[in-house]
């Protein structure tokens, strides 16, 4: 039986990133970060809304008619309300409610209080879902003033702002929302670069906690090393000269591509080291790590050195595991790059007769990879509907992409006739 490689991957974009809300379980031992967002009510009991919508309506009412319409009591009443509207989907309710909820206890706490935070972050988590991202990034802003108002750089409610922050950045970039969005990429490593610092103070450097800015960081250094260079700015100097200059965020831009390479060895490197630093080693991840390090050395195009870690990281498994099915797959078959958890280009392997169910959109393409990850021969198998643009898509993303080349018996090979099924 045939197996097909599956590539789930929006073909208009080089990767499609998956932007998550940064949530507590980001921060208490989770190696990866959820791909999803997280709503800040995920834990609320499943009930009837309806219902619950009714009495929180009726004891608003109650209030304002005995207390009056700026009563401390009616702030707690309207979030309920608000998170009760939002766990219905019904999140312009929900914004409106919140945010005279937001504004009661403003007056009633201050605009320091601290008790502001679960509404604030609640009404963005709504915002978001109404795509009003102006909107989102002004309270994003107000979040992070009033961290500042409560706690100082060293605090750790500080490295989970800076989590948020450094997320929003990043989503923020990929809505190319700025006239330079590069702006907001710069602002994102800036951050998750503070919050990894933050998180190796507060927990130690290797405590599995740290993997989560690690991997964030990771992921920019990457999208900052394939972004476009910023236009050189132009002006005519006194003789009538034009002049080219580079702007400041230019300069940023040009120095972190620049150390991108070392940078991204250092990142796994780092995280290699966490892995083999627990008390019990986890010899698959730690391959995985080394799997990685060699896929960034390819990418760069330093093929041998690619190639040299490919083979190290065969036998580093081999000498420490036994060789399952699981081991087999994870180097014969040819991997998408990046191969990072948060971008959305990922391999996994399917019995052909299960590939004509899928009601998605896809094209399933037979190609040769290289043992240096080129992308050879393309031919067209099927697809689903029959697309020529579709297939058109297809074909430019395959040469754009590089593979992790197949791996057998510690020796890095060519492989031919590799069917993919890519999804649009």
């Amino acid at each position: 039986m045939k197996l097909i490689i599956v590539i789930s991957v929006k073909l208009l974009l080089p990767v499609t990133i998956f932007i998550c809300s940064f949530t507590w379980a980001d921060v208490k031992g989770t190696p990866q970060n959820n791909a999803t967002e997280t709503s800040p009510i995920s834990g609320y009991p499943k009930t009837n809304f309806s219902t619950l919508v009714d009495e929180y309506q009726t004891s608003i009412e109650e209030i304002e008619s005995s207390k009056g319409v700026y009563d401390e009591d009616l702030s707690q009443q309207l979030f309920s309300l608000g998170l009760a509207y939002q766990q219905k989907g019904d999140h312009g309710k929900a914004i409106k409610t919140l945010t005279r909820s937001l504004h009661l206890e403003r007056i009633n706490n201050g605009l320091y209080s601290t008790s502001i935070l679960p509404i604030l972050n609640t009404l963005i988590f709504s915002l978001a879902k109404e795509e009003q991202w102006d909107s989102v990034d002004s309270r994003y802003s107000y979040l992070k003033w009033l961290y500042e108002q409560n706690y100082n750089e060293e605090h750790i409610e500080t490295y989970f702002l800076k989590m948020k922050m450094a997320n929003w950045y990043l989503k923020s970039y990929n809505l190319k929302r700025q006239k330079e969005p590069i702006i907001d990429l710069l602002n994102s490593y800036k951050t998750y670069e503070q919050a990894l610092k933050m998180a190796i103070k507060n927990y130690g450097s290797t405590d599995l906690r740290v993997i989560a800015p690690l991997h964030e960081l990771i992921l920019v250094n990457y999208l900052i090393a394939t972004s476009n260079f910023i236009a050189p700015l132009m002006s005519v100097d006194p003789e009538g000269r034009i002049v080219k200059t580079t702007s400041i965020t230019g300069k940023k831009l040009a120095a972190l591509k620049y150390r991108s390479l070392s940078l991204g060895v250092s990142l796994f490197k780092q995280e290699m080291d966490i892995y083999l630093k627990q008390p019990i080693i986890n010899y698959m991840l730690v391959t995985r790590i080394k799997l990685k390090l060699a896929d960034w050395y390819l990418m760069y195009g330093k093929r041998e050195t690619a190639l040299n870690l490919y083979q190290a990281a065969y036998h580093y498994l081999k000498d420490n595991s036994a060789i399952t099915k699981e081991v087999r797959d994870l180097f014969s078959l040819p991997v998408a790059l990046p191969n990072f958890p948060n971008i959305l280009v990922k391999t996994n392997v399917l019995p052909s007769n299960e590939i004509s169910d899928s009601d998605s959109n896809y094209v399933i393409a037979s190609i040769d990879v290289t043992r240096y990850g080129k992308v050879k021969n393309i031919n067209f198998v099927s697809s689903n509907p029959t697309d020529n643009a579709m297939s058109s898509r297809t074909f430019k993303f395959l040469k754009q992409t590089k593979f992790r080349p197949k791996i057998v018996e510690g020796n890095v090979i060519s492989a031919e006739e590799v069917h993919l099924q890519i999804f649009q």
